[in-house]
């Protein structure tokens, strides 16, 4: 009997690249998790036949990763992008483009999912807690239209 391998990817192995029109902002390995990384649509069904209602509603790309303590740029690739942002939060929307990859065991992509022209609506920091010993995490959530899934 032959043993076979299914070849899944690991969940926890991914990379996600940011940029602002054609140039890249920031690529980091280090993200917790990627939350909202759907596909749905709206129906509506007449006679018992569905029919595709255009769908116009903004759905929230989230992104959580470990705070990396500030000034520490080469291990932090987020680090300017950030704080540009929140220099210029109340004056103007940055456009953004991320581009999260599924990694395999090699580090080489297999699955990717494209969203263009997010904004980057919300950073939370979450709280601190000197009874607790974890790890600061910075959530930012992107709002979009478009998730477009490659292989």
């Amino acid at each position: 009997m032959v043993k076979t391998t299914l070849p899944y990817l690991a969940a926890y192995r991914f990379a996600i690249t940011l940029s602002v029109g054609m140039k890249m902002i920031a690529s980091d390995l280090r993200f917790q998790s990627v939350g909202n990384l759907d596909l749905e649509r709206k129906l509506e069904w007449q006679n018992g036949q569905a029919f595709l209602i255009k769908d116009d509603s903004i759905k929230t790309l989230t992104l959580k990763r470990g705070l990396i303590a500030p000034g520490n740029a080469k291990d932090n690739p987020l680090e300017g992008v950030t704080k540009d942002q929140i220099a210029l939060w109340s004056e103007r929307l940055v456009r953004t483009d991320l581009l999260i990859n599924a990694l395999d065991d090699k580090g080489q992509p297999k699955a990717t999912w494209k969203v263009d022209g997010a904004v980057l609506r919300k950073i939370d920091w979450g709280g601190l807690d000197a009874g607790r010993n974890e790890i600061l995490l910075e959530e930012m959530q992107f709002e979009y239209r478009v998730l477009r899934p490659f292989s």
